[in-house]
């Protein structure tokens, strides 16, 4: 997919002048964060590497998938419970090549009765993807393929976190599929509803993404305001860049539920330029007041890292019919970080939370604060890893406590180097 894997590597070299004193100072902004590693995967049959972030719930336990490891190699799902001050290991779930399903490349949705829901990029008969639920079963867990998708024009690789209406029924986005006559024959993606019923489950598609202006490609989870509009990113077409992004270089768009029928509204709200960023990868944050932010995984200065530019926040506030848009940090690379690799979350004073993959005061990612004052916006290192026992390579969305803690997964490092679950603490 579109997805920039986080292999860039950094040389000063490749800065100008003016981007490294940039990094400098943001890098003296930085104060030191507490981190505690609370899992270390053992490339084992407990899994190992990971890059789709937790969840947690009201008791503190948290879930989460491996992309690796397990019985059959491709993948576990572990939940991790806290006792004493320390957490204990569960595998509650190893993928297998008879269920059909493999490779969960998301976050897991969590509802108020205990269940898992998430989605395996790869599997089913055409190894076009499934949506599955884990349900809590007197000690164990057992496994329910939802929806196995087709290909073609019922869309393949759904790689984005699932949300749920308050009726319980899941929505999410397929990478390709749906008008396989555009895309290269591959299709630009859709946008799907699952509709639980007494009976089961019943999937339609409520928006095919036509590429050029309107985009293709989304990548990143949804999420719902509350009037029930949808909104995403597409991490491919709209602003076409020969110099900074030849397949385009992403969108941000709304969808509105209809009056009847099942086919939603598109509005496209912001096309990346390069500039102002580029590929965006994982979900939107809403605001109380209606305002979104989003990281592009690439995009902003050109100088930094591979000349791809390493990434950007931005702000999109509605202004009537139309929407503005305002960069909020763009990533210098080496100190500053690159790579935005999570969705990003927000405490109740505005402040915005997020990680880069690369980069840092070590050089292995970072979780970073973005907070406003009077003179704008201020970026401020939490923790930088260091690909020790801390971890390196944090990726997939963080998850936030009442208490300001941030959990997450990084992708290697941790005891064994093939990835933890962390805490951080500001």
């Amino acid at each position: 997919m579109s997805r920039i894997l986080p292999t860039l590597q950094f040389n000063q070299s490749l800065f100008g002048l003016a981007v490294i004193a940039a990094a400098m100072m943001l890098a003296a902004n930085a104060h030191a964060g507490t981190e505690k590693v609370l899992y270390s995967f053992t490339g084992g049959s407990d899994g190992y590497f990971s890059t789709t972030g937790v969840a947690m719930d009201s008791a503190g336990n948290i879930y989460g998938t491996t992309n690796f490891g397990g019985n059959a190699g491709i993948g576990t799902i572990y939940e991790l419970t806290p006792s004493g001050g320390s957490y204990s290991y569960n595998q509650i779930h190893s993928f297998s090549n008879a269920q059909g399903n493999g490779f969960a490349n998301s976050s897991l949705l969590l509802d108020s009765s205990g269940n898992l829901y998430g989605v395996a990029e790869s599997g089913g008969a055409q190894n076009s993807g499934t949506i599955f639920e884990l349900s809590p079963n007197g000690g164990s867990w057992s496994m329910t393929v939802l929806y196995t998708f087709r290909g073609g024009a019922d869309g393949s690789v759904p790689e984005a976190n699932l949300v749920m209406d308050a009726a319980g029924n899941l929505y999410g986005v397929t990478a390709l599929g749906g008008d396989t006559t555009l895309c290269g024959g591959t299709g630009c993606g859709t946008v799907f509803e699952l509709i639980h019923s007494g009976s089961g489950w019943t999937k339609q598609e409520i928006y095919r993404f036509k590429g050029g202006a309107g985009g293709s490609t989304p990548e990143g989870g949804l999420v719902f305001d509350a009037s029930g509009n949808l909104y995403g990113t597409t991490a491919e077409q709209g602003v076409i860049s020969t110099l900074r992004c030849p397949s385009g270089c992403g969108t941000v768009f709304k969808l509105s539920p209809p009056a009847t029928g099942h086919v939603w509204t598109a509005t496209i709200l912001h096309r990346f330029n390069g500039v102002d960023g580029s590929t965006p990868v994982s979900a939107v944050v809403l605001d109380a007041a209606g305002n979104l932010y989003v990281a592009t995984n690439v995009g902003g200065d050109l100088r930094c890292g591979t000349g791809l530019g390493c990434g950007t926040v931005v702000e999109l506030s509605p202004a009537g019919s139309k929407w503005t848009s305002q960069v909020l940090h763009t990533f210098a690379g080496t100190k500053d970080g690159a790579t935005p690799s999570s969705g990003l979350i927000l405490d109740a004073s505005g402040n915005v939370y997020g990680a880069v993959y690369s980069g840092g005061t070590h050089g292995w990612g970072q979780i970073f604060e973005l907070s406003q004052g009077a003179n704008g916006w201020t970026k401020t290192e939490l923790y930088g890893f260091s690909n020790g026992a801390d971890g390196a390579d944090p990726g997939g969305p963080l998850v936030r406590d009442a208490t300001g803690n941030i959990f997450g997964h990084t992708y290697a490092g941790g005891q064994f180097g093939v990835g933890a679950v962390f805490e951080v603490t500001p």
